[in-house]
């Protein structure tokens, strides 16, 4: 009876030890899996894609600068992204004043809230509702600078300052048209844009149209930036 119980207790043990492997087998053949279906980024922070052959839109996005500019950045953001907000306080203002307000490059905004911050989609709403009152980068520098108060709905407080109608804002909020944050999403899942903050660095083609040349991940430092656009510049 003893050695049955043993016996028994033996089988039991190897039944588990094996199905314990099968498991182990399944995860890795489903992580390698997985692995090979998403293409490997880049060790550079910036990468050619010329070879793609990329082209998107332009002349309809919340931009600034020198239309006739002939170089574009475009940036993907979330307003609660925590990298997007350094990126815009720690790096966009010396981009601002050294390529966008010397007319060399074209800027251009377009949103990708992520699910999973909860007030990245209603400060995108803000920002174009700011865009109806010719508000868009006041609203933009503005939700940067107070990423931490989003819970209070800061957008519709006197913060914003006098340059924005709080309560044209508030009426333009009580509608439900996304159709520019959908047009927004739609164009970075087409262009393979994941993540925040993205840039896509190209060239007009004189059709309303830019060239995608190179791509930006994340945010990195001036620097990185100043030499891509640089580089474009002297190609231009």
């Amino acid at each position: 009876m003893r050695r049955a119980r043993i016996r028994s207790a033996f089988d039991l043990l190897v039944t588990f030890l094996m199905g314990a492997a099968a498991v182990a087998m399944l995860w890795r053949l489903l992580a390698d899996g997985n692995a090979s279906a998403v293409p490997p980024r880049s060790a550079s922070p910036v990468e050619d894609v010329r070879a793609a052959a990329l082209v998107t839109p332009v002349d309809a996005l919340r931009a600034k600068g020198n239309a006739a500019a002939s170089v574009v950045l475009i940036e993907f953001g979330d307003f609660e992204c925590p990298y997007c907000g350094r990126y815009a306080r720690d790096t966009f203002g010396s981009l601002e004043r050294e390529f966008i307000d010397t007319g060399k490059v074209r800027y251009a905004f377009r949103h990708l809230p992520s699910p999973r911050h909860r007030f990245a989609r209603p400060a995108a709403r803000a920002a174009e509702c700011a865009a109806h009152q010719s508000r868009f980068w006041e609203m933009h520098r503005f939700l940067y600078e107070n990423q931490t108060r989003f819970a209070d709905a800061v957008w519709l407080t006197r913060a914003t300052g006098d340059s924005i109608d709080v309560r044209q804002l508030e009426e333009c909020l009580g509608d439900s048209d996304e159709s520019r944050i959908q047009a927004d999403l739609a164009e970075a899942s087409r262009l393979k844009v994941q993540g925040t903050p993205t840039f896509l660095v190209g060239q007009p083609d004189g059709k309303g149209n830019v060239r995608i040349w190179s791509r930006i991940n994340g945010a990195q430092p001036y620097t990185v930036f100043r030499d891509a656009l640089n580089r474009l510049l002297a190609e231009s």
